[in-house]
């Protein structure tokens, strides 16, 4: 894991996180808020971990939209492809636009 040295309400923002999700573990809004710490810390495999699981719990529809962006760009932090852009490619390609 990449050590970060930046900011240090990052690691007060994490440390709280962690402490929330471990005393309730069915917290959706702990996990996304783990997330973005992770996020914030450049652990993008953990941030992207967190962020599915706050979105597997559920989260008020407020928070829907921007833990799925918050996801996403976590993906490409990770260097994970994104399933839905490879299906598009995939459906371009069948159909002959690329």
């Amino acid at each position: 894991m990449k050590e970060y040295k930046g900011d240090p309400s990052c690691h007060l923002a994490l440390q709280k996180a962690l402490q929330v999700t471990k005393e309730d573990p069915s917290y959706g809004k702990a996990w996304l808020s783990l997330g973005g710490a992770r996020g914030n810390m450049q652990q993008y495999d953990l941030a992207v971990t967190a962020f599915e699981k706050a979105l597997d719990l559920g989260l008020t529809a407020r928070f829907v939209q921007p833990a799925q962006e918050n996801l996403q760009m976590a993906r490409v932090g990770a260097g994970i492809p994104d399933p839905l852009l490879e299906a598009t490619e995939l459906a371009a390609l069948t159909v002959g636009l690329r």
